[in-house]
């Protein structure tokens, strides 16, 4: 929301391009996402029971963790959107706020679609973004950095950390 809401409210005129609703709309939009933020840090700040809603219940987390998601979250993004967008740039000439935006786009529509890690979903949303763009390799590319590279790096020393436990509990029984 915070980093979807400071990219509208920067390039409102390019948020209204890439998502053909009215310049005004867009601001409101972008309005709208920072205020949701800003409301979910002030709950943060002023509740600390749980709401409670029917059966479900929703943990408030502490001023602290909410401020933290609030600004490391939309770090994070940013990144993630340069990793896209430096794949993208070897491709054709693109403007990193336009990149952020439609990845910001392409990971709401993943979430509402529930692709696991939005495969194919982020791809279709860019290529429907920026038509024209030679964008298919890199978005393989993108795939494999920011999300192939970290499963296999995780799943080695997931692999190595268990062969590590498992040696060190047959030396402790062996002393038995």
């Amino acid at each position: 929301m915070t980093l979807g809401g400071s990219a509208i409210l920067m390039r409102f005129d390019l948020a209204s391009r890439i998502t053909r609703l009215p310049e005004a709309a867009c601001i409101w939009l972008g309005i709208a996402c920072l205020a949701t933020a800003a409301a979910y840090v002030a709950l943060s700040a002023v509740r600390q029971k749980p709401l409670r809603f029917r059966r479900w219940t929703l943990e408030i987390p502490s001023i602290q963790l909410a401020i933290a998601q609030v600004v490391i979250g939309p770090i994070n993004f940013a990144f993630v959107a340069a990793c896209l967008y430096h794949a993208l740039a070897a491709a054709g000439e693109v403007v990193y706020l336009e990149i952020a935006a439609v990845y910001v786009i392409a990971n709401v529509t993943s979430l509402i679609s529930h692709v696991p890690g939005g495969l194919g979903v982020i791809e279709t949303v860019v290529r429907y973004l920026l038509p024209g763009t030679n964008v298919i390799g890199a978005l393989i590319a993108f795939r494999v950095v920011y999300f192939l590279l970290p499963l296999m790096l995780g799943g080695l020393l997931f692999a190595l950390t268990e062969l590590l436990l498992r040696r060190q509990r047959a030396h402790q029984n062996t002393r038995r």
